[in-house]
């Protein structure tokens, strides 16, 4: 089992929490904006400082000392100035495992025990030699060996050298090839050797004179400025690799040794995933001309982008068209985690043979070569990410922070391009969006961010870049945390980058043109300033009092509030004093007022003062604030006392008292809700008042967050896509354009709502029953649907309900007179709840409008693309088949598969025929099963109106049942009921008994509603068909019955194993000539794959649907199976007996049939008797084995075919 990611997320010094917190607010940055650049002063500096006397490190800047760490744990740095820096980028994507990490430690301090250093050409030790096991298995043991050294440059000038002994040691030596083809805009380290490889203009700029000149270089791959307009992948691939066989050619094939790419480009280009397809189509180039093919994965990868190599994406072993193994591969950064330096060269098999039989050596070295500490701390590094499995949670959180990063920053006018993959992600700052211009070099926007996000109250680490559009122009940042980070860490990555952003955005002079002001607004989730959970923070030890209401100082937290006002002043030509908002007119007023609620919001006080007006802290007051001032009737002069005040940088006292004011003076009266002291309302007046709500939350909830989704309430208006014109009172859907006169299909419901006028009407089975066919009519129209929420709202009443596989369960009603808050929580769960939390399957996946699932087969990962949907069960409790069919994204032929979701209780069997997968599905990295994953193990049975059906108590879950409605069934079924199902309208009928039963054994703890449980399971299967009943012809479907008993023969007689539900839907024939599946076959059984059985029975298994089994197994027997529709619901031994009476007797049997059967099957007739003489001989049921018996009814059916295919010609 992984270990719980929770323990790694916030390390945090506990008892230095206060100090570091006074640390903080006693210590802040100075920041000088002046005509759009900005210069920091993270510490006082003397001259002595800025003209280096006194320093003696050469920092990467002379003038600019750097900031001291004096400590750090987990995602945190801690430095001189007391900030605490939230790593968002691990330094330049290095310390993937966060900082600190004792076990990485430990092993440093145990190897520098044994050994510091050895001369690598004598010796070696078992960290180095364990470590290269590590690094090769990690490729699934594709490549051979890996050559070790302490950096990414070093690793290229490694490689480089390697490629050309290559050549040097082949049978035939090559000694013509010299020559490398590279990237433009690339980077692959700073030694000569290095950086003649690298097309990045800027950094080759000061040394291209003394680079070496065998270096050509063709375009990056780079999709977001180079696409052509509807210019699909395949095709973009393809253009990249006629330019690359293009340079081939032009310099001579045999001259070249090798293209060198990054798989995911790093910091010159800002984390650009290369196109699908790209890296095997370059790799088919280097084969072709017999050149090596060279990856970089120094920055990108050991598990940065999600896989622990960016190649295995997308590498397919032993398949030509998807290979993209490299011949040589450069790893750093994360292969030590920072905890010491170290790179390597992981070296094909081929390279290493070729290279073993010539000179036997690599004629290459350093001193610190495979270093013992190194080794050692890389290899902990590297089995903690094993151990703890951390490349799921990369790829988890990885997907969450894409998704953020687009839903905050995606529309910024400034940003261009958002991309990434894994941790790994960049965004790209552009002058104009729709041009993709830009900024000049000269503006240092990149720069200027991240210096900004470093200063309080931000403190946050971003990764920038310039040069990204030509090597001189064009800037992105990076986020790249540690693979520890939790959910709650990349929330507040995207709310910072995004502050920060916002912050640096407001000071700058940029614009060529004129552009309306940006629109965005801080959002709440800065959690990590310390909060008052051990004790209230304070300045000099003593807390505030402002208004009984304990503070905090304020330091420079509204200076970025105060540099947006002086550059709007200043654009504007106005004063930036206080008279300056006479000036700036009523949407620049408004708009500075909501900046400084923003900026008020940020402070980490916010969360800690008391509420004025109810909320859980003045942070909800600043967010009513908030909404009052962004409100068409707001009134400025309100506020305006607490804009001077900050203007005029009044005492913390005064901005504090001004603020509780401007929130107690917006606080509105509560307004009465419906229903307030009336007991009944008519039905409209409920849709409209609703609706009204509705429409107000919308409101909100869109200035919050992206809301794609709206209410329907056409309780006179069918929903589309039911065959009973179903119709549904309210419900929430995905549609915007869902308007009044829009038609709806069950296809677009989220959440199902019923509402009754009457009170009363919340415990009438009737509104039960509506809500639960709304669920029914839900599942059935979209398939990947696990759950369904719905509500039900009677006069003021409120019961929330979820519907799963197991039935529906619902909370204690509420009176949303009395508890407002609840219900608007609720409304604003169902705005706001993302597809899994409404019930969708997050197995199955969708890109560009194609679905599929992946699956682990064999070790590896593969896409299945579904194509169709074959079945799906209409129901809301059961087994709820779904089927499907599909193929392999990379298989060519699109050989058909069949993916079959079912629903099963746990001690269940499960084979299936011709297998390709099978497997219990997960979600969230947990069994999907009704109890555990998708009720979150509430147990009903605490409830304190439950009851155990069969055992009905006074006050049951269940609402009273109305007169007239089926009376409870006990003990044994009546000759009614035999042939009668349940009712699909009446929820709180007793269930019959069952058609799929586990055990009859009489002394079985009957299972209550509170221990039955349901699991997903999920089978892929390579044969596909239709159900014999189904056949073109009665020939045909004979033929397929010879068939499928041939199926039963042979899993009977090689496997020892009998099958008892041999269904007219279990029996499959294929009449497609296309179609490489089975003639004819049976499905849900497979000899190789058994589900052990969670709980052992008392008895002897009798799976199958109980209509569906042969005599002698309802009596006991271990036996073959008929079928007769009609059984479906009788007792047991009921049904035996029925049974025997129908095969019995000849001239019943003849009757019985010319009854019931069909017109079209009429010439079956005579051989069904014929048929029924060989099972039932002398029209008894038999009660031995015989094997014989497969042979005989294949025969009568052999017999059949030809009578009827003569029959054919003769008409």
């Amino acid at each position: 089992m992984c270990k719980k990611l929770a323990d790694w997320g916030n390390h945090r010094p506990r008892g230095l929490r206060l100090n570091w917190h006074q640390y903080l607010l006693q210590n802040h940055q100075q920041v000088i904006v002046m005509d759009g650049t900005t210069t920091f002063d993270a510490t006082p500096m003397d001259s002595s400082q800025v003209h280096g006397v006194g320093r003696r490190l050469v920092d990467r800047s002379l003038n600019e000392p750097p900031l001291e760490v004096v400590g750090s744990e987990g995602n945190y740095l801690y430095l001189r100035t007391g900030q605490m820096i939230f790593d968002a980028s691990c330094g330049a994507a290095v310390a993937c495992l966060g900082h600190g990490n004792q076990e990485v430690i430990q092993a440093i301090t145990d190897q520098l025990t044994i050994n510091a250093y050895s001369n690598s050409l004598v010796f070696t030790t078992k960290a180095a030699t364990e470590l290269a096991k590590e690094i090769i298995s990690g490729t699934g043991n594709l490549m051979s060996r890996v050559y070790i050294c302490s950096s990414g440059s070093e690793a290229t000038d490694a490689a480089l050298k390697m490629s050309r002994q290559y050549f040097m040691e082949l049978s035939l030596p090559q000694p013509q090839r010299t020559k490398y083809i590279t990237r433009r805009h690339s980077y692959h380290g700073n030694t000569i050797g290095a950086l003649s490889v690298s097309g990045h203009v800027g950094r080759r700029e000061h040394y291209a004179p003394i680079l070496t000149t065998n270096v050509s270089f063709v375009s990056a791959c780079n999709p977001y400025r180079q696409r052509l307009q509807s210019e699909s992948d395949a095709d973009f691939v393809a253009r990249k690799s006629i330019e690359l066989d293009t340079e081939f050619k032009r310099l001579g094939p045999e001259s070249v040794i090798a293209f060198i790419c990054e798989p995911i480009s790093g910091a010159a280009l800002g984390c650009i995933p290369h196109v699908h397809g790209y890296l095997p189509a370059m790799k088919a180039i280097c084969r072709k001309y017999g050149a090596l093919f060279v990856l970089d994965e120094t920055m990108c990868g050991m598990g940065r982008s999600g896989t622990l190599h960016a190649w295995q994406e997308e590498h397919v072993p032993g398949d030509l068209e998807q290979d993209c193994l490299p011949d040589l591969q450069m790893i750093g950064k994360g292969l030590g985690g920072g905890y010491q330096p170290i790179a390597g060269v992981i070296v094909a098999k081929e390279v290493i043979g070729v290279i073993g039989s010539g000179t036997g050596g690599f004629n290459h070295g350093q001193t610190y070569q495979a270093h013992p500490s190194a080794c050692a701390a890389s290899l902990a590094v590297q089995r903690i990410i094993r151990r703890e499995c951390l490349l799921s949670n990369v790829q988890k959180q990885g997907l969450y922070l894409s998704q953020l990063l687009q839903n905050k920053l995606g529309s910024h006018p400034h940003v261009g391009d958002i991309r990434g993959k894994g941790l790994f992600w960049a965004i790209e700052l552009v002058q104009n969006k729709e041009t993709k211009m830009p900024f000049y070099k000269a503006l240092n926007v990149a720069s200027m961010i991240s210096k900004m996000a470093l200063r309080d109250p931000f403190n946050i680490t971003l990764y920038h870049g310039k040069g990204t559009v030509d090597g001189v122009d064009g800037d992105h940042i990076m986020v790249a945390p540690a693979y520890i980070v939790t959910r709650e860490d990349v929330d507040y990555i995207c709310q910072v980058t995004f502050a920060s952003q916002l912050a640096v955005c407001r000071t700058w002079y940029l614009r060529p043109t004129k552009c309306s002001r940006i629109q965005f607004r801080i959002l709440p989730c800065f959690r990590r300033y310390q909060s008052a959970s051990s004790s209230t923070p304070s300045c000099h030890g003593q807390p505030l009092q402002v208004g009984g209401h304990q503070k905090q100082t304020i330091g420079d937290g509204l200076n970025v509030f105060r540099d947006s006002f002086n550059s709007l002043c200043k654009k504007l030509g106005v004063s930036s004093s206080v008279d300056g908002l006479q000036h700036i007119g009523d949407e620049g007023l408004q708009n500075s007022a909501l900046d400084l609620i923003s900026a008020l919001q940020i402070l980490p006080a916010s969360r800690i003062l008391r509420s004025n007006t109810g909320n859980k802290n003045f942070y909800g007051d600043l967010l009513g604030l908030n909404s009052a001032v962004n409100s068409d009737d707001f009134d400025i002069d309100r506020v305006t006392p607490l804009l001077k005040a900050v203007i005029n940088n009044e005492s913390d006292d005064i901005i504090w008292d001004k603020a509780y004011a401007a929130v107690t003076e917006f606080t509105p009266p509560p307004r009465p809700l419906p229903f307030l002291n009336q007991t009944l309302a008519k039905e409209p007046e409920v849709f409209k008042w609703f609706a009204e709500k509705i429409d107000q939350f919308l409101g909100f909830a869109t200035g919050h967050r992206n809301v794609p989704r709206r209410l329907s309430a056409q309780p006179n208006q069918p929903l589309e896509g039911s065959t009973a014109e179903r119709k549904l009172d309210v419900g929430f859907v995905n549609n915007l354009a869902a308007e009044d006169d829009y038609k709806c299909h069950w296809s677009e419901i989220l959440v199902i709502g019923e509402l009754k006028s009457n009170p009363g009407s919340d415990t009438l089975s009737k509104t039960w029953r509506d809500l639960a066919r709304y669920a029914r009519e839900v599942f059935f129209a979209q398939d990947t649907r696990r759950l369904v929420l719905g509500f039900t709202l009677c006069g003021s009443i409120m019961r929330l309900w979820e519907f799963d596989r197991l039935g529906g369960i619902a909370s204690s009603p509420f009176d949303i007179n009395q508890d407002g808050l609840k219900f608007v929580s609720v409304v604003l769960g169902y705005l706001w709840m993302n597809k899994t939390q409404l019930g969708f399957d997050p197995t199955i996946l969708e890109t560009d409008g194609e679905r599929y699932i992946e699956i682990m087969r064999h070790g590896r990962k593969e896409r299945l693309v579904i194509d169709e949907t074959m079945k799906r069960a209409a129901c809301v409790a059961g087994r709820a088949t779904t089927c499907w069919t599909a193929h392999l994204a990379d298989d060519d032929t699109r050989a058909p598969l069949v993916i079959k979701d079912s629903w099963q209780y746990p001690e269940r069997v499960v084979n299936v025929a011709r297998h390709y997968c099978h497997e219990t599905v997960h979600v969230a990295g947990e069994r999907d099963d009704v109890r555990g994953n998708v009720r979150r193990n509430l147990d009903i049975s605490k409830a304190t109106n439950y009851f155990v059906q069969r055992k009905k108590a006074e006050g049951s879950m269940l609402p009273p049942k109305p007169s007239g409605m089926d009376s409870c069934r006990r003990g044994r079924s009546t000759a009614d009921t035999i042939n009668r199902k349940r009712s699909s309208s009446s929820l709180n009928a007793p269930l019959p008994p069952k058609k799929r039963t586990c055990s009859s054994c009489p002394t079985q703890r009957m299972q209550t509603p509170s221990t039955h449980n349901r699991i997903r399971r999920r089978v892929i299967v390579r044969d596909y068909g239709t159900p014999i009943y189904k056949a073109s012809s009665c020939v045909a479907m004979v033929a397929a019955l010879v068939g499928c008993i041939e199926g039963y023969e042979s899993l009977h007689g090689r496997a020892s194993m009998l099958q008892r539900d041999l269904s007219i839907g279990n029996l499959m024939m294929n009449e497609d000539v296309d179609n490489p599946s089975w003639p004819s076959f049976l499905i849900d059984l497979d000899p190789a794959i058994k589900s052990e059985r969670e709980e052992p029975l008392r008895a002897r298994s009798k799976t199958g649907t109980r209509a569906f089994r042969a005599i002698g197994v309802l009596l006991g027997e271990n036996i073959l199976v008929h079928r007769f529709d009609k059984w479906n619901f009788s007792e047991t031994e009921e049904l035996a007996e029925s049974k025997k009476g129908a095969v019995v007797h000849e001239g019943d049997f003849k009757r019985m049939v010319e009854e019931n059967i069909r017109p079209y099957y009429k010439s079956l007739q005579p051989w069904l008797n014929r048929l029924r003489k060989v099972v039932f001989p002398n029209g008894g049921r038999w009660e031995k084995e015989d094997r014989g018996l497969y042979s005989r009814m294949k025969e009568v059916l052999r017999e059949a075919q030809r009578d009827l295919n003569g029959a054919a010609e003769i008409v």
